[in-house]
């Protein structure tokens, strides 16, 4: 009887034995099914967004067992790489015109300075050439070579075949070359004349405005109707040493802007006045041949400083005050990316044009539009400027990368080349060879012509 019993116990005892093991194994292939799942949403997942690939990651932290874990380990290695390929194909940027061939991606500058040349020795340092020093950096940004040519000593003088080899011809003011009378030459041509508001036959007295570009081959420094706005960033932008711009109260210290003593010679009561005031007064103006700066002495002077001179100097003002010329000048932009205010004055009483156009509509803390004649207003303007302090401040059109990119749109753009009838340049030299039928065609349409109706106007039927 003790022998039946112990082997009714042995049995119950495997019985239970089995069970509970068909249970875990019946859990184990369940939790294999449940994580191969997760594993395929995860894959999914990684092909979607960051944000959802994160959540799925904490998931598996909390899901996976460790057994499980062990074998799902490199899987989950596997979705991390994929999701980075992923992430990375979205965040490198496309190169700039991919169908042109490495050996065909190189423009010319004609006597414009490219970035090298701008921060070198070279005396001349105009608003021209600190455009043309941005879009020698936006040209090789977007992957493409320049070489720098002289006008008189030797772009006059180069051969047909010497110009062909470039994609674009960048050259400062509307001039004409011998060579232009060839189409396929002169679609690759783009002026510059960084006042803008260019046309043809302009001005009949002027031969800027009588040689027969397209209003839309000239570049501009500033966005307007007729051309082509290319635009420029203030160079503080790209220096890796350059300090984060402070809002500190920098008291009131302004720069009286301009080089030229004539700038000056019928506002020297508004300097008194400002001095009377209080504030701290610096100047760059340099004495010419033919006349002399006659500041107050408390006002002060220097002399002989070069770009990154004066951009350093940028930090200490408060604000620059403007008195109508230079027209446009790239240095109130520098100001506003120190954390400079802009002074903005009319060109004339009465009138609506101020001395940076771009720059009038902005408003404070950034910019104050004033009459130069109306003291009392100015040195109010200039005691807000000292006290309302910014940062910085840059239009988007005046960054760095939104200049790289209407550089790439430029290089990209070959409609004039590729119209079959440009209908620009001399009496349309190539049609008359051609003897064309479809000489009438205008294919530039509105992105080309501002003037003449590219389209009928919708009339009111009613």
């Amino acid at each position: 009887m003790n022998t039946l019993c112990t082997e009714k116990v042995v049995y119950v005892r495997n019985l239970i034995i089995i069970v509970i093991g068909s249970m875990l194994v019946s859990k184990f292939i369940a939790g294999i099914v449940a994580s191969n799942m997760l594993l395929k949403n995860n894959k999914f997942a990684s092909l979607t967004t960051r944000f959802d690939h994160e959540i799925v990651n904490n998931n598996e932290i909390k899901l996976f067992d460790s057994g499980v874990g062990r074998q799902t380990e490199n899987v989950r290695k596997d979705i991390k790489v994929n999701f980075q390929h992923h992430k990375n194909q979205h965040e490198t940027p496309m190169q700039c015109a991919p169908w042109i061939s490495s050996e065909n991606r190189k423009v010319l500058f004609v006597e414009l300075h490219t970035w090298k040349i701008y921060h070198g020795p070279s005396k001349y340092k105009t608003g021209e050439y600190y455009v043309s020093a941005c879009w020698d950096y936006a040209l090789r940004k977007n992957g493409f070579s320049v070489d720098r040519v002289s006008t008189r000593h030797f772009f006059e003088r180069m051969t047909e075949q010497d110009i062909s080899v470039y994609h674009r011809i960048f050259f400062r003011d509307p001039k004409w070359h011998r060579h232009f009378d060839k189409h396929d030459i002169l679609c690759k041509a783009r002026p510059m004349y960084y006042f803008g508001d260019w046309y043809y036959g302009k001005k009949k007295e002027n031969p800027l405005y009588n040689s027969p570009f397209d209003e839309k081959q000239i570049l501009v420094a500033h966005p307007e109707d007729h051309n082509t706005f290319m635009g420029y960033f203030p160079h503080n932008l790209l220096d890796p040493m350059s300090e984060n711009p402070t809002k500190l109260e920098r008291g009131k210290v302004g720069l009286l802007y301009g080089k030229k003593p004539e700038y000056f010679k019928d506002h020297y009561s508004l300097i008194e006045k400002l001095l009377e005031s209080g504030f701290e007064l610096h100047t760059t103006c340099a004495d010419s041949s033919r006349e002399q700066c006659h500041f107050p002495p408390e006002v002060i002077r220097h002399h002989h400083i070069g770009p990154d001179e004066y951009a350093e100097m940028m930090k200490s003002f408060s604000f620059m005050l403007g008195f109508g010329d230079p027209v446009g000048s790239p240095s109130p932009l520098v100001g506003l990316s120190h954390g400079v205010a802009f002074l903005n004055p009319l060109r004339k009483t009465g009138e609506q044009y101020t001395q940076h156009k771009a720059l009038s509509r902005l408003g404070m803390p950034y910019v104050y539009n004033v009459d130069l004649h109306d003291i009392d207003g100015v040195v109010r303007a200039a005691q807000w400027a000292s006290r309302y302090r910014f940062h910085q401040y840059i239009p988007s059109e005046f960054k760095v990368d939104s200049l790289t990119d209407r550089m790439c749109a430029l290089l990209e753009d070959d409609a004039l080349c590729d119209c079959p009838n440009p209908n620009f340049g001399y009496k349309n030299l190539d049609w008359r060879i051609q003897n064309r039928t479809d000489h009438k065609m205008d294919c530039r349409a509105s992105s080309y012509t501002r003037k003449s109706k590219v389209m009928p106007l919708v009339q009111d039927v009613n």
